[in-house]
């Protein structure tokens, strides 16, 4: 069991002169014939708590339990926490006792894995959902400085989730001299947090948001790896992997 605790505090000042007559006049902001102010002020906390159970029996069946729940300040109120977790089985076939008989003498190891996982993203930035006013691209009227909208509001969006399902054969030869592993991974990637494009007579041209493509991509992987030559005083080992990568929009 474990928790985290993050508070990020950022400040900027920015002075920046323009419209200098001389290249001698340089030194100082005040010969600047234009001279512009910004300063900036951010602040972002996350908190999270997690926990793990694993348990094996007889070295033949293995589980791996984990959830968490995060919180994020880049959300609304109401969006601010997700639920994500894991669940992850192998099998050891060689240690049962009637594989064992079955097994040829040759073959030294052979389990089955499979796991199936919910992972999230709050990759969005600070204060994204907020109605933010700016007065830095306006010039005054009448002595006064108007202020404009400088973002839109969108309180609705939420963690992105990311779902993963993954199995494997491995298997060793010959007291464990050549080892193979073969994965397939199947991904799926739904509301992720994106720039959303919107009609440019909304004043904006688009708005964070969560996305509603959903995109799946299918990962084909084989490893091998053996030890040609095994002595006293001299080992040489080799290994090869190929692998296969596609990307679909659902």
């Amino acid at each position: 069991v474990g928790g985290r605790l993050q508070n990020a505090l950022t400040t900027a000042n920015t002075i920046t002169g323009r419209g200098y007559t001389n290249d001698n006049l340089i030194g100082t902001i005040a010969n600047a014939a234009t001279i512009q102010v910004n300063d900036g002020y951010g602040q972002y906390k996350y908190t999270a708590m997690f926990g793990r159970i694993a348990y094996n029996w007889e070295n033949k069946y293995i589980i791996n339990l984990n959830g968490r729940r995060d919180g994020s300040s880049g959300f609304a109120p109401g969006k601010q926490f997700g639920n994500f977790g894991s669940v992850g089985v192998s099998w050891n076939l060689s240690e049962e006792e009637w594989m064992k008989r079955m097994l040829p003498s040759w073959i030294s190891f052979i389990k089955i894995r499979g796991s199936f996982g919910i992972t999230g993203g709050d990759g969005i930035g600070d204060y994204q959902y907020l109605a933010r006013w700016s007065a830095a691209s306006m010039l005054p009227y009448n002595t006064v400085r108007p202020f404009t909208l400088s973002q839109p509001v969108n309180q609705v969006y939420h963690w992105q989730s990311n779902k993963q399902l993954a199995g494997a054969l491995e298997f060793a030869l010959w007291d464990n001299r050549i080892n193979v592993s073969a994965t397939l991974q199947r991904g799926i990637a739904r509301d992720q947090l994106t720039q959303f494009p919107t009609p440019l007579y909304s004043g904006f041209r688009n708005v964070t948001a969560n996305h509603p493509a959903k995109i799946g991509n299918l990962t084909r992987g084989l490893a091998v790896d053996a030890v040609l030559i095994r002595r006293k005083d001299f080992e040489w080992q080799a290994g090869f992997n190929i692998g296969n990568f596609s990307n679909k929009l659902l």
